[in-house]
């Protein structure tokens, strides 16, 4: 753990991979946050959810299907980026499945390569067999020749058709919630923090009729998004079911990982409604969530509820804190707040889940 996660001990705790052999069950909490703004969206939290220590949220989803699978090809080998929450999960399913896992990445900034630090270096240490390629053109050539190969290919962040099942599960239990806890909102709103779209397309065609999933682009753009849904659903059934497309307003429109103050403004936003998010996916959530509803001006009528998918991402939020203060778009102090109100929400996750 490098020393900046040291700061907040109780996150890594919490997102860290857990040294023993804890499975948290899976929570579905609507936190009503205190705002004086029209709309009041409610929180659905799933990063509780875990299927395998360190395989937690939206991975637990995305990849349950190996996870369970009797017979595993080994390698697992997959692609993307070099802090990617997908790359670390795999490493722990690969290490608690005892199969080798094979990792293809573009070229890694030289002070990171000389000194691995957060996901990169939790999932060296769990295994990982990295392959680190010197050009883009490289890595690609290389991504489309494993998947032909011998393994169990991953597609980058899991986007693959098997991760259909964990995401029914999802949508089972969010129907099931809704029948008990809101039998009367006749309309109902979920906003998916979206790389691939592959939790939200898979949502939009399982969810009960009453909701309407709204994808928001963190990753790429609206036309990258919809393409990569659309790539997914011809490879699992084709069902023609998609979710909608929610943009973030112009001013977070921003390169993947960018730090931006405005993302950071967003993310204060979230935890000042006690909605604590990352800063990677969550923050581009909030931006558009707010952009769209909650800065409207329209009352929110009696019949529809506003949800926003929290599924985790928590386990990089210090040193993306860290990253922020060392452009200078936060200060100290503020990094300290943000830490601070991270440690909390994760421990009422916690305690929810004991």
């Amino acid at each position: 753990v490098n020393t900046r996660d040291a700061d907040c001990a109780k996150v890594e705790e919490w997102c860290e991979i857990p040294r023993g052999s804890r499975r948290t069950h899976s929570t579905l909490l609507s936190q009503r946050p205190c705002t004086n703004k029209h709309w009041v969206p409610s929180q659905v939290q799933d990063f509780a959810h875990c299927i395998l220590p360190g395989v937690c949220g939206n991975k637990a989803r995305k990849l349950l299907y190996l996870a369970t699978a009797t017979q595993l090809q080994s390698p697992i080998v997959s692609h993307g980026g070099h802090q990617s929450n997908a790359m670390l999960a795999l490493a722990a399913l690969a290490a608690h499945r005892n199969v080798c896992f094979q990792y293809h990445t573009k070229p890694l900034p030289q002070w990171l390569r000389h000194n691995p630090v957060g996901n990169l270096e939790r999932a060296l240490k769990l295994g990982m067999d990295l392959v680190e390629h010197p050009t883009a053109e490289a890595y690609e050539h290389a991504c489309a020749e494993a998947c032909k190969r011998k393994g169990t290919f991953v597609a980058q962040g899991g986007a693959a058709p098997g991760a259909e099942e964990g995401v029914a599960e999802l949508a089972h239990s969010l129907s099931s919630w809704l029948s008990r806890d809101y039998p009367t909102e006749k309309n109902v709103h979920l906003l998916v923090p979206s790389g691939t779209g592959t939790t939200a397309l898979f949502l939009a065609r399982h969810v009960p009729s009453q909701l309407t999933v709204h994808a928001v682009p963190c990753v790429g753009s609206e036309r990258y998004l919809r393409q990569q849904m659309r790539q997914l659903d011809a490879q699992s059934g084709a069902s023609g079911i998609f979710p909608c497309v929610l943009q973030p307003p112009s001013h977070c429109q921003v390169p993947f990982g960018a730090p931006t103050r405005p993302l950071f403004s967003a993310w204060l936003d979230a935890a000042s409604t006690k909605v604590q998010l990352d800063l990677l996916y969550g923050a581009v959530a909030w931006s558009a969530l707010s952009a769209s509803w909650l800065e409207s001006g329209y009352p929110q009528p009696r019949d529809e509820l506003l949800l926003l998918l929290n599924c985790g991402e928590h386990q990089g939020l210090p040193s993306q804190l860290a990253r922020y203060r060392r452009k200078g778009l936060i200060t100290e102090d503020e990094e300290r707040f943000a830490l601070s109100k991270t440690c909390s929400s994760i421990d009422e996750v916690a305690d929810s889940t004991r």
